[in-house]
């Protein structure tokens, strides 16, 4: 999945005993690491069959981010991931989303169209991360340190910031690295 340029998934759910259960697949155009030339051919990959607690598109969702997950940390902690020296991430593999093949019920349009929302995501924040990396360390450093110094006056000056628990002043530097971002990205 690291090499391919697109892919499509596929799945369907059937219930046994009252459990659902869910059958995952991927289609792409992968290398033959088996052959010299590692010519590329179209794959299917079977990701697993997973119960699910109940047929609802949410939980649908939630239970491809968990697959994709799995393979993504089984490929990063992998011989073949640590060959390529790059990490995968779940984001890497929606992002490669072009298409979905389900049955025609209403709840499967529903995942469709969840998922094209994930991989638009996916999609922005690849780009922002690539515009933050494209930006000179300087222009970010600037950034960040006069957004850190309004944030800490708008609080009450540095006393008030270090009386704050650790947690809140975590989740204030998120804010600040998330509106950073935002304005990079959107200019």
């Amino acid at each position: 999945m690291a090499d391919a340029k697109a892919l499509t998934g596929s799945g369907d759910g059937t219930s046994h005993w009252k459990v659902q259960y869910y059958l995952w697949h991927i289609n792409l155009k992968a290398s033959d690491y088996k052959s010299s030339n590692r010519a590329k051919q179209h794959v299917t990959c079977f990701l697993g069959i997973t119960p699910s607690f109940d047929s609802s598109s949410e939980e649908s969702i939630k239970d491809w981010n968990l697959v994709l997950d799995l393979i993504v940390n089984l490929y990063n902690y992998s011989p073949l991931g640590k060959q390529h020296g790059s990490l995968l991430c779940t984001v890497d593999i929606f992002a490669k989303l072009v298409g979905m093949m389900t049955d025609h019920r209403a709840k499967e349009k529903k995942d469709v169209c969840m998922l094209q929302e994930l991989k638009k995501s996916a999609v922005l924040q690849q780009l922002g991360e690539q515009k933050i990396l494209d930006s000179g360390n300087q222009e970010l450093v600037l950034k960040c340190y006069t957004k850190y110094h309004e944030v800490i006056s708008k609080l009450g000056g540095t006393g008030a910031w270090n009386a704050l628990p650790l947690e809140t002043q975590q989740a204030h530097l998120a804010r600040i690295l998330l509106l950073i971002w935002k304005r990079m990205f959107i200019k």
